[in-house]
């Protein structure tokens, strides 16, 4: 019989051993063969519940033994029927093998040609329970670290989505090649491309050629080689592309060997190990494609990089369609005004596509929110407080993101807001606003009761007068501070003012701050858009909107609104 002789320095030094090893591999390679050392044992697996499958087996043939398969099924059909935690088999005079379950892991089958005592098969018992502990614990570890990656790049990708948005809508276009150069690089970084690069379609001379291209370092670039080159080369390419799908080879080395003129012969001599081609088209129109190239090793790209891909072709090709729209304003005085419909129209799609941007990025920002606090709320009893404080920095940054994507909405729908005028009497409208912002109690607030009543679409004063108090809350610090509200009466227009007493602003900063996602302070609460807001829609009354400050010295914000709009 194996006795329980020095059982408890035996014991420690295993469970020393299991506790200083963190992942299910190194647990079930590691600690498992000495498990058998210890304890004389000359054989031993490892099952998981999960597809009661052997985790490990020593020795490798063990398993190949046809008694296996009765014992293997025999202890599982024991531990199915009766919640064992641990099970003796005597097999024959010389053979003992037993059973001890793994926590919720699954079980350890260890074969000793000696019997063990009683004590210490509860011992060994204890062992395999604190081991199936740890295993157990591993794979949770190692899930929660899938589902933080994920959440990570869901971020990631939505950070991303706003940036590129952004930078499109507000883009100066006096540098369109460098600007789009400069988004490859970007775009192939962030999706790690070697190489990314544009072509377009010339179905006149059945041609393509390579119009701009970026490179990572050391990677050759392939512009001046690929000029002209003959549409029936790649066939598969223009199929793909006339159907509005990207192509994609995931490996060109299992490209078939189709002659000398063939796609994996093209690409090849570049490199390339895997490529994806995304089409662009300008309405329903083929005009090329922008293609990513892995050089240096293969790259799948996943389905949330190919998304991406396929909104940045279609941000290229309005980009792309607004320059051309400006070449032809500056070229053709004489059609001026057709062409600045176009544009106009450019620039609205543009901001749909904002809207549709940011819309849509709200859904899988409720679901990481809802996700993060599910897991909160399910591990609240074995999450540490680094841990939970982690957590609770994601959801910190989710609100920041979900004010920024509220803004952007907010400044996207402004063009969509219905003109509909109706009496408005602004000391109710005013009322209103200060009731839907949250006003500290020390802040003293100045409000006369004589303003003017006008005719206007509501929710485009409340905008205006609840950004511009908003704007006065933030920024102000002052031991004593104070908003105070006004207006006077002119000819032609009425001039509204909000004037505080916080930090002021630079001088310098007069006229950047009107400029969408432009903060002077990183407030937590802003999103950079209120004052853009705020001028776009003076701007589309007529008006005008300024700012009188000087740094530590307040703030006074005014604007007009002509009497044209119509008075009460």
């Amino acid at each position: 019989m194996v006795n329980s002789v020095d059982i408890n320095s035996i014991l420690l030094s295993l469970i020393y051993k299991i506790s200083s090893l963190k992942t299910e591999e190194d647990l079930i390679n590691k600690a498992t063969p000495d498990i058998l050392k210890k304890f004389n044992c000359f054989a031993g697996v490892v099952i998981s519940f999960v597809n009661y499958e052997e985790k490990i087996i020593i020795p490798k043939n063990f398993i190949k033994n046809p008694k296996w398969v009765s014992l293997k099924q025999q202890i599982l059909r024991t531990f199915q029927q009766e919640p064992f935690d641990k099970l003796e088999i005597i097999e024959n005079e010389d053979n003992f093998y037993y059973a001890f379950r793994l926590s919720k892991y699954g079980l350890l089958i260890l074969g000793s040609s000696k019997r063990f005592d009683e004590g210490l098969f509860h011992e060994m018992y204890n062992l395999a329970e604190y081991f199936g502990k740890n295993l157990t614990n591993a794979i949770y570890e190692l899930e929660r670290a899938e589902k933080d990656k994920i959440i990570a790049q869901q971020i990631q990708l939505q950070n991303f989505l706003i940036e590129i948005s952004s930078k499109y809508i507000n883009a100066d276009l006096s540098d369109l090649n460098g600007m789009i150069n400069q988004s490859l690089k970007q775009m192939g970084e962030f999706v790690e491309a070697d190489r990314s690069y544009i072509f377009d379609y010339d179905f006149v001379k059945n041609t393509t050629s390579n119009t701009h291209e970026w490179c990572a370092k050391g990677i050759e670039p392939e512009i001046h080689n690929l000029q002209d080159t003959p549409i029936e080369f790649i066939p598969q390419w223009l199929e793909f592309h006339k159907k509005g799908a990207a192509f994609y080879v995931e490996d060109v080395k299992l490209l078939p060997d189709d002659g000398e003129y063939g796609l994996r012969a093209i690409l090849e001599p570049q490199g390339i190990q895997s490529l994806i081609a995304i089409p662009m088209k300008k309405a329903d129109e083929l005009i090329g494609f922008v293609g990513f190239d892995a050089v240096k090793k293969k790259h799948i790209f996943s389905d949330s990089e190919k998304n991406i891909l396929f909104v940045f072709s279609n941000m290229l090709v309005n980009v792309m369609q607004r320059k051309e729209n400006e070449d032809r304003i500056k070229e053709q005085e004489d059609k001026k005004e057709i062409l600045l419909q176009n544009l106009e129209k450019q620039n609205k799609e543009l901001n749909d596509y904002a809207h549709a941007v940011s819309h849509d990025l709200k859904a899988p920002l409720r679901n990481i929110n809802a996700l993060i606090n599910w897991i909160k709320e399910d591990n609240q009893d074995t999450f540490n407080q680094s841990t939970n404080e982690s957590f609770d920095l994601v959801l910190f940054n989710l609100e920041k993101m979900d004010n920024l994507i509220k803004g952007i909405l907010d400044y996207s729908l402004i063009d969509k807001i219905e003109s509909i005028n109706a009496k408005l009497d602004l000391n109710e409208l005013v009322k209103d606003c200060l009731r839907s912002i949250y006003i500290p109690t020390n802040f003293e607030i100045i409000v006369p009761s004589n303003f003017p009543k006008i005719y206007g679409n509501a929710h485009r004063y409340k905008q205006v007068f609840q950004n511009l108090i908003q704007n006065a809350v933030l920024y102000n610090q002052n031991v004593s501070p104070k908003i105070e509200l006004g207006f006077t009466e002119h000819e032609n227009q009425f001039e509204f003012y909000v004037k505080d007493n916080g930090e002021g602003i630079k001088e310098e900063y007069h006229e950047k701050i009107f400029h969408s996602f432009i903060k002077l302070h990183n407030n937590f609460n802003s999103s950079g858009l209120g004052l853009s807001i705020v001028k776009k829609i003076v701007d589309s009354l007529g008006g005008k909107i300024w700012v009188q400050s000087e740094e530590n010295q307040g703030a006074n914000f005014y604007f007009t609104i002509l009497k044209d709009n119509g008075t009460a």
